[in-house]
């Protein structure tokens, strides 16, 4: 398997800002940033899987892992070799998760996608998912930022209708226990 690792500082205060709106609101917005950012990458290779592989071009698809307890961040760390970087707890990717048989033969999808972008002993690589990241990693950078940014601002816009709701309604029980009208 090949993946492409991208190191990013200075993401103290985007911790700070996540946990200020939830793990659960933070959590959505990570997943929806992340499927946004990836998007391009699947349309790429969707757009670079050669013309005579129509079902590995019906079969590609985002997913996005999400890690909820250590056993599974150590399974990633060991299938990653994450030895010194932080403990992912979070992972996007474009691939094929689907048992899709090719009409005509016993092939699994799953496999001939690997024998497309790698080769084997009697195949040439056709590689397309590897140029996908590659070509767009940038790009995923800046629409990862850029959305989440966005949700940052959106859910900092929710907790603050919400605070001045709560504000508004203790005033006026306030006021009515008060017995001003």
């Amino acid at each position: 398997m090949s993946y492409k690792y991208t190191h990013i500082d200075g993401l103290k205060e985007l911790d700070d800002a996540l946990a200020e709106i939830g793990v659960k609101a933070g959590t959505k917005l990570l997943r929806n940033a992340g499927k946004a950012a990836m998007q391009v990458v699947l349309d790429t290779a969707i757009a670079l899987v050669p013309q005579d592989t129509q079902v590995l071009r019906e079969s590609l698809s985002l997913r996005v892992s999400t890690y909820k307890n250590e056993k599974q961040i150590a399974r990633e760390s060991r299938e990653l070799d994450l030895t010194g970087i932080d403990k992912p707890t979070m992972a996007f990717k474009v691939g094929n998760f689907k048992r899709v048989k090719h009409a005509g033969t016993n092939i699994d999808s799953r496999f001939y996608i690997l024998a497309t972008e790698f080769g084997t002993s009697k195949q040439i690589a056709s590689p397309f998912l590897r140029p996908a990241l590659e070509n767009n990693q940038s790009q995923v950078i800046n629409t990862f930022k850029q959305s989440l940014s966005l949700g940052l601002i959106r859910e900092s816009m929710l907790i603050a209708a919400k605070n001045a709701r709560a504000i508004a309604k203790a005033a006026k029980a306030a006021r009515k226990a008060g017995g001003n009208p």
